[in-house]
Formats: C-alpha cells, sequence, structure tokens
C-alpha cells in the first residue's frame, strides 16, 4: 500500500468513526464558529459529507476529498496553494488549475476554465486537516 492508500483509509476511518451520533460532527475554524459535518451513506458505502456552511449545495463528494490528496500526493513536496474561487475564475492568477480549489473545480465539478467555481476550499481543508491528512500552511495545503 502507498503513502497514498495509506492518507485516504486515515479519511475514511476519520468520517465514519466520528460519526457515532446521527447529527456528524462539528468542525471549528479559528475563532469563527466553524461548520457541521455529517458523512452520508449509500447502505455501507461512504458517499460524502454535507456540511453546514455551503447553504444550498452542502454536498461534497467523497472523490472531491480523495482526489485532493492525490492531488497534493502528485505536487513537488506534496503541497498546492487552496485557490480562491470567491475572487477568481479557473485558470487566472487567483484559481490557477493546479490550485486544490481549482483542481477539485474542474475535475470533479466540471468547471470550464474562466468560469466562476463555487467555493468549497474551507470544509474540504478543514475536514482534511482535522482527519490528519493535510496542514494548512498560509494560503497552502500539505500532506502530512
Amino acid at each position: 500500500m502507498t503513502d497514498q492508500n495509506i492518507l485516504i483509509e486515515n479519511l475514511y476511518f476519520y468520517l465514519i468513526g466520528t460519526n457515532n451520533t446521527d447529527n456528524g460532527f462539528r468542525i471549528q475554524v479559528g475563532n469563527r464558529p466553524g461548520f457541521d459535518v455529517e458523512p452520508t451513506f449509500s447502505g455501507d458505502e461512504l458517499t460524502g459529507v454535507n456540511v453546514s456552511n455551503l447553504g444550498n449545495y452542502p454536498h461534497i463528494p467523497i472523490r472531491a476529498l480523495t482526489e485532493t490528496i492525490r492531488h497534493l500526493f502528485a505536487q513537488p513536496n506534496h503541497s498546492a496553494i487552496k485557490g480562491d474561487a470567491m475572487n477568481g475564475r479557473l485558470g487566472d492568477e487567483l484559481l490557477p488549475l493546479d490550485s486544490v480549489e481549482g483542481h477539485i473545480a474542474h475535475t470533479i465539478y466540471g468547471v470550464e476554465e474562466g468560469e466562476y467555481a463555487f467555493r468549497r476550499i474551507t470544509p474540504i481543508s478543514r475536514i482534511l486537516e482535522a482527519a490528519g491528512v493535510v496542514s494548512i500552511e498560509n494560503g497552502y495545503l500539505l500532506l502530512r
């Protein structure tokens, strides 16, 4: 098993292990209120998470989380900038295709260059950090 697969396994164990109540769990974001995370399943299969800070589109598929790990694993130093979907369009300097948010927007959600992407970097990065998979460093994500 590669290190990448171990990290993905750690993510699954974290999400399934913390789902010991019907309400999921809460992730704090610094001094702000944070957000609630509820793992979603199809039968016994983990399909993703619903997060309370994404408004009308709360679902993040498990593939977005595992693809973030794969993307970071493929990068030099196993790190990448987070990206800024709030202020940029896919492919510009604020949301480059090789940023985490840009890669996920394009690969998972089908956003094309020049289009706006829906911001998901905070829940993705904080869930992966809580699972012990990444550390968040001044605008970057770094595999642990």
